[in-house]
């Protein structure tokens, strides 16, 4: 399930920011500036949406098995937070 404003993003404040920036960053193909957004994210809160975030860009860098654990922190991170749908999306990543 989607979060506001249509991205795949749950949390709020600033770490949200900081997470939609790297979402954006993503989709525009800056992977640079997407690493940065959710290193600088993940520094602030330790969030399932950072986790699942940092999971696709080690993907993009062909590191397979940082990409599966950083989905299977997601998944207990969305867990923890009470996000049963966004876990069992990191499940299936």
């Amino acid at each position: 399930m989607d979060g506001p404003g249509g991205t795949l993003l749950t949390v709020g404040a600033s770490t949200g920011e900081l997470l939609a920036t790297a979402e954006a960053a993503i989709r525009a193909g800056d992977i640079d500036a997407a690493t940065a957004a959710v290193e600088a994210a993940q520094a602030e809160r330790d969030t399932g949406d950072g986790r699942f975030l940092a999971g696709v860009l080690h993907m993009v860098d062909e590191r397979y098995a940082e990409a599966v654990g950083e989905w299977q922190a997601a998944f207990d991170r969305y867990r923890d937070e009470g996000a049963p749908r966004l876990a069992a999306r990191a499940a299936i990543e």
